[in-house]
């Protein structure tokens, strides 16, 4: 946007003896420029970029969840070998905490929204968790096992906790605990009032041409959501 300079001096102002305001004869010409120089094409153009972080999510432009699913995973893993060097000597709990407490949640902010679905990319973030359970029970050796590690620390794999998540949402959503309700976009298939259901309505899954809407909330949480539906009725 082109810059008016304006000198103080050119603009004459005048008083009359009629009345107490101020008249300014070059007002209304450089009321003029300005708004011409809001008409002028812009001079700086808006770079495109293949990526954006908007809310803590780096957003790609074919939507797919690969870039930011390394930020985090880089970013949690930073998180990790910085306590690692600094409490190293500490007991297995205090590791263990630091673990749910600082690196952890880097990798589960928002998985409502963005949980990875692809294996390469689940595996990055485990693999992260994993690193930590050697460090939290301090044993480094090939042949341990690091799965009855994480199940002594009692950790849940993080994509157990991030469909637990969902589905803890979904329930959220479905009893008005949130802004936001599926009825508004599901129709739902089928109702129970059996009180071991743990909750009241089946839905239809949407139907998605593409992977990307395919396992983005709705449709994936929609489909674990019918599945323990089922699985309790059936007990």
């Amino acid at each position: 946007m082109a810059m008016v300079g304006v000198d103080s001096g050119s603009l004459q102002y005048r008083r009359t003896h009629s009345s107490n305001h101020f008249t300014c004869p070059e007002s209304w010409r450089l009321l003029g420029a300005v708004l011409h120089s809001l008409n002028e094409p812009a001079e700086h153009v808006l770079e495109q970029v293949p990526t954006a972080k908007h809310l803590g999510l780096n957003l790609h432009e074919q939507l797919s969840w690969n870039f930011h699913t390394d930020v985090t995973a880089k970013k949690a893993d930073r998180t990790r070998a910085f306590i690692a060097r600094n409490i190293h000597s500490c007991p297995k709990k205090v590791k263990a905490a630091c673990y749910t407490t600082l690196v952890r949640p880097i990798m589960e902010y928002a998985t409502t929204a963005w949980a990875p679905h692809t294996v390469q990319n689940c595996h990055k973030l485990q693999q992260v968790q994993r690193r930590t359970a050697r460090f939290a029970c301090h044993r480094y050796d090939r042949t341990a096992s690091v799965t009855a590690m994480m199940n002594n620390l009692k950790w849940e794999s993080l994509e157990t906790r991030r469909n637990n998540q969902r589905l803890t949402m979904f329930y959220r959503m479905q009893h008005n605990m949130v802004s936001f309700t599926p009825a508004d976009h599901l129709v739902p298939i089928q109702r129970s009032y059996s009180r071991r259901s743990g909750h009241d309505e089946m839905y239809q899954v949407p139907y998605a041409r593409t992977k990307v809407y395919k396992y983005s909330f709705f449709p994936a949480t929609v489909h674990m959501w019918n599945s323990v539906y089922n699985r309790h009725r059936l007990t």
